[in-house]
């Protein structure tokens, strides 16, 4: 059936997004050897442009701009401040992620052109409804280049979390933090990179850690500023003596 499709990019322009949506993680399986041009031609407009008609020719641009920064790779790695994301979301409100400082936010580079994404879908709703009372956040940077698939698919999806709308693969803020999808980044409320490319159950696995590491802190930090909080006895006073009415402690000090 793909045979007849007429492709007017360069051979190798699509094998980026090809490559791209058979990227696996932690032995998530990529498309079906069938699937890759379907999967692409859904999402294969231009940023702007109607979604193609199924047949129609199929178009993708690779953003070669050197305006477009990368931010280094070891930037990106676990102990470092995550750089700021500035971005307008699905419904053209711009935001940043320094918004969301003071919650462990779980960044999630996806789109639904690619199949290992799709996969991870179930696993976001289950962090969804398992952190709804906590300070996690979930936020998404989407590269379909149709808004109109990345809204159809978190509202039959039910991925209700805030989402950057990247236009494309090679979108800005894709282009500056990742290579391959999905790419999944776990800060802490500080906005420090935890964690890096973790997938699945292993997201919940990372968050629930550091719940439990705020928590041991939030209870040492309590236990410190009780001991703190205790008043030192002046010299020759008896533990005693604190415990007994003020009348009683003049009388006991003379």
């Amino acid at each position: 059936m793909t045979k007849h499709l007429r492709i007017r990019t360069p051979w190798y322009c699509m094998l980026i997004p090809l490559a791209a949506a058979c990227s696996t993680g932690n032995g998530a399986q990529g498309l079906r050897v069938d699937e890759p041009l379907a999967a692409v031609r859904d999402s294969a407009a231009q940023p702007g442009e109607a979604r193609t008609r199924p047949g129609a020719p199929l178009t993708w641009r690779f953003n070669n701009d050197p305006d477009v920064p990368r931010h280094p790779p070891e930037s990106l790695q676990p102990g470092k401040v995550a750089p700021n994301i500035v971005g307008k979301d699905t419904e053209g409100i711009e935001f940043e992620l320094e918004d969301y400082r003071g919650n462990i936010v779980v960044l999630i580079f996806s789109g639904e052109w690619c199949g290992p994404c799709r996969e991870e879908y179930p696993y976001q709703r289950q962090m969804l409804e398992r952190y709804r009372d906590r300070n996690v956040v979930l936020l998404g940077v989407n590269s379909d280049m149709e808004l109109e698939t990345v809204l159809k698919a978190k509202e039959r999806e039910g991925l209700h979390y805030r989402t950057w709308w990247d236009e494309s693969p090679f979108g800005p803020i894709n282009r500056a933090w990742v290579r391959s999808w999905p790419t999944v980044f776990i800060l802490d409320e500080n906005g420090v990179i935890r964690h890096v490319d973790k997938h699945k159950e292993e997201i919940i696995e990372a968050v629930d850690g550091l719940l439990d590491e705020r928590t041991r802190r939030l209870a040492h930090a309590a236990q410190n500023e009780h001991h703190d909080g205790v008043a030192l006895l002046p010299p020759g006073r008896a533990v005693g003596s604190l415990l007994q009415p003020p009348d009683r402690q003049r009388t006991a000090t003379r």
